[in-house]
């Protein structure tokens, strides 16, 4: 289903940002992080407000997220070192966050 798609990838987004506001070496661009985060959150909030989740759905949202994340930082950010665990943590807990 293309929400589902579409919502896995604002949480995707919403959290590789995470990521680089946690794991960056250039602390000045924090501020613009923060904005990004609020930016594409706000786009996953939207996006949820329509929906029940069904369990299956939760899943297939948080696989891709995180094939959203896996992209995006082999493509922009590939000295980016996190631990996919952190991530895989930040996209149920960002899911939690707005219901989903």
């Amino acid at each position: 289903n293309s929400v589902i798609q579409s919502l896995g990838k604002s949480i995707g987004l919403v959290v590789i940002h995470k990521l680089l506001m946690r794991y960056t070496k250039k602390p000045e661009s924090i501020s613009h992080l923060k904005y990004e985060i609020e930016e594409y959150g706000g786009v996953a909030i939207d996006k949820t407000k329509e929906f029940n989740w069904s369990d299956n759905d939760k899943e297939r949202i948080a696989k891709k997220s995180l094939e959203v994340i896996k992209k995006i930082k082999e493509k922009k950010y590939p000295d980016l070192e996190f631990p996919i665990e952190e991530a895989e943590k930040l996209v149920w807990e960002f899911m939690g966050e707005i219901g989903v």
